[in-house]
């Protein structure tokens, strides 16, 4: 099979690009598939040639999906979201993200995505239910932060990926380091993770009171 050069510096680019150019469903299913393993990351992807093959699919972008998932066929235990197989974050702004600046960056962005005044136009306006609070985002300005906060996720525990992390499992990274004591901070990159579609609950809310009031919280 061709590889079409696909590597963990161009996957966001190549797929980005793919669905782009070749707007047949067939294709989106399956890019949405790749991006529901990469989400997920626990097990190893299960995209049959059946579910990719489309005689409207072009050749050339078949084999661009096929590649995607070949270099990407496997997943270690310590693996996280929009990783590839060697641990590489393949999308995601992540250059200037570090354990001494996480709730920094998460602050500032959850500032950002608020309205600023009570006259901002409030069409689309994203609710989002907290553990505490109920958030009402600016959609625009979240979905600008969606990279920034992937690539926050990125580095968390791999269990968010798998069975899911409890609240208080959140102020952690996934080698082990605490990225802030703040539980409001943990709320923050939270609520613009669910916001945003890249992370949920794991179980409704009265059923928290069963687990000591504490939310279990996982990817989508």
């Amino acid at each position: 099979m061709e590889n079409n050069n696909v590597n963990a510096t161009n996957m966001a680019e190549q797929t980005n690009n793919t669905s782009k150019d070749s707007p047949d469903e067939s294709l989106i299913a399956a890019l949405n598939n790749i991006c529901s393993y990469h989400f997920r990351a626990m097990e190893k992807a299960s995209i049959s040639d059946e579910q990719l093959s489309c005689t409207s699919i072009c050749s050339e972008n078949l084999e661009l999906v096929k590649a995607i998932i070949a270099y990407d066929e496997s997943i270690p235990e310590n693996a996280s979201i929009c990783s590839t197989k060697n641990g590489e974050l393949w999308t995601g702004d992540q250059e200037n993200i570090s354990v001494t600046n996480m709730a920094k960056m998460t602050s500032e962005a959850f500032d950002d995505c608020l309205y600023r005044d009570e006259y901002e136009d409030r069409s689309g306006e994203v609710w989002v239910e907290g553990i505490k609070h109920k958030y009402g985002f600016h959609p625009q300005r979240l979905e600008e932060k969606r990279k920034l906060v992937t690539a926050l996720i990125a580095n968390l525990p791999a269990e968010l990926s798998k069975k899911g992390l409890p609240f208080t499992g959140i102020c952690v990274t996934k080698t082990g380091e605490l990225w802030t004591g703040n539980q409001e901070v943990c709320e923050e990159l939270i609520v613009m993770g669910i916001g945003l579609g890249l992370m949920k609950y794991s179980m409704p809310r009265e059923l928290w009171q069963f687990f000591g009031g504490v939310p279990y919280i996982t990817l989508v």
